[in-house]
């Protein structure tokens, strides 16, 4: 399934936090936020975007291992990760509705899987959703 958003790529949403990514651009948290509310052939507005995202582990400051993302990213809700394939400008991530734990394993049905083949550009996203 490809998304399509209602954003030009020239056009960046003035949000009402701080984004602080390498990664990732302003123009990318109303596809996040309208994938998180499963709003697939529309999306919210920079305007109206009812989360906030905070960034909690980034492997180039914290250390690439697992515990420090599970020091960092344990019981802080749902979250998002992200990461940059090596030597291209793809990303690739997902999104975790439920508190991370290292101890424990759960199921949702509402986690999604995502790829943008170009980072720079929200039209090339492919989401995967759990049906």
């Amino acid at each position: 399934m490809q998304p399509r958003t209602n954003l030009a790529p020239s056009r960046k949403p003035n949000l009402k936090f701080k984004l602080d990514s390498t990664l990732i651009e302003s123009k990318h948290i109303p596809l996040f936020a309208s994938w998180i509310d499963k709003k697939i052939s529309s999306h919210y507005d920079s305007k109206n975007i009812p989360y906030e995202f905070n960034l909690l582990y980034r492997s180039s400051r914290d250390g690439f291992n697992f515990e420090t993302f599970h020091r960092n990213c344990d019981n802080k809700g749902a979250t998002i990760w992200i990461a940059k394939i090596q030597g291209s400008t793809q990303l690739i991530g997902g999104y975790n509705p439920l508190d991370w734990n290292g101890n424990k394993a759960k199921i949702t049905t509402n986690s999604f899987l995502f790829n943008f083949t170009d980072g720079k550009d929200t039209s090339s996203a492919k989401l995967g959703l759990v049906n």
